[in-house]
């Protein structure tokens, strides 16, 4: 069996997501797991389900995003998801979500790239600020190995996406 309940949520998985502390984040389409590999267990999150963006640190914080704009973050303490505001982003606009190696969420949508600053709040809650803003270029042609999107401010790029006939990993550079 997979987990204290011999399943996860779903099988049709979109993304997996490993953070620092041994978990995976296992992203499906009836729910939103989190599979402690040292002991096995899995905890469901079915209030994230259908059709939803996901992310998670390194650091253990988990992200999603519903289709109806509700935003999420995982609390550790309590074991549950929790709603929080991402300012001035909308489900329909957002082609994927990363957290970079700091920590700060990344979003890529369709006019830009924000990243936002985690910073906690009264009572142990996670605000998440704008940081910094990104005018995205995507590239028309895509031969293998070329960057699929790449944001650009002054004379930083961040690459998001590699189109190599496989799947993208969730990682950014910068050159």
């Amino acid at each position: 069996g997979f987990g204290e309940s011999g399943q996860i949520s779903g099988f049709l998985i979109e993304k997996i997501h490993e953070s620092d502390d041994g978990a995976l984040w296992i992203h499906s389409n009836y729910g939103f797991d989190r599979f402690n590999t040292p002991t096995g267990m899995v905890e469901h999150h079915p209030e994230i389900n259908g059709s939803y963006k996901s992310a998670a640190s390194p650091g253990g914080i988990a992200v999603a995003m519903k289709s109806d704009g509700t935003f999420f973050y995982y609390d550790n303490e309590a074991r549950k998801f929790v709603v929080a505001d991402l300012p001035s982003v909308r489900y329909s606009d957002i082609i994927n979500m990363m957290f970079d190696s700091s920590g700060q969420l990344m979003v890529a949508r369709r006019d830009g790239l924000t990243i936002f600053a985690v910073k906690s709040a009264d009572g142990g809650q996670c605000r998440f600020e704008p940081a910094d803003t990104f005018t995205l270029r995507t590239v028309m042609s895509k031969p293998r190995g070329a960057p699929s999107l790449v944001a650009s401010s002054l004379n930083e790029y961040w690459v998001l996406a590699m189109h190599t006939g496989m799947p993208p990993k969730p990682s950014a550079s910068s050159w």
